[in-house]
């Protein structure tokens, strides 16, 4: 059998090869994650920025007492926030679920972190 240009079994490969690197080189489109539960995604952001510094806050507590004033920071939190803290569990379980969602929320909450920290620091250099 003879391979030239003209053969129908070379064009055959030359389209296989063709469909195949225009299949691979199609990038799947990012889309964002979906926000499906049933507390509001700001509400969320808010509540674990809360949670995150409270953890932080705990650091200046010694060791016998962080328990209990975690007990107490997370009542106050969601407290304040008008919170159930089975919801809030739930909403939590339902995220680990999704990583992309969580790295996303997370992604949210860190940078409230940072632009508070920064608010922070500006009001202290002001007084």
């Amino acid at each position: 059998m003879r391979f030239d240009g003209n053969s129908s079994f070379m064009r055959l490969i030359i389209l296989v090869f063709i469909f195949a690197m225009s299949f691979l080189s199609c990038k799947k489109t990012h889309k964002p994650p979906t926000y499906n539960f049933e507390i509001p995604r700001e509400k969320l952001v808010s509540v674990l920025l809360d949670v995150y510094i409270a953890e932080a806050a705990l650091l200046e507590y010694e060791k016998t007492y962080q328990d209990s004033m975690r007990k107490m920071f997370i009542t106050e939190i969601f407290t304040i926030h008008k919170l159930d803290k089975v919801l809030f569990d739930t909403t939590m379980v339902q995220l680990a679920q999704d990583p992309e969602l969580y790295k996303d929320i997370h992604s949210q909450v860190t940078d409230s972190l940072k632009l508070k920290e920064t608010s922070d620091a500006h009001e202290e250099a002001t007084q």
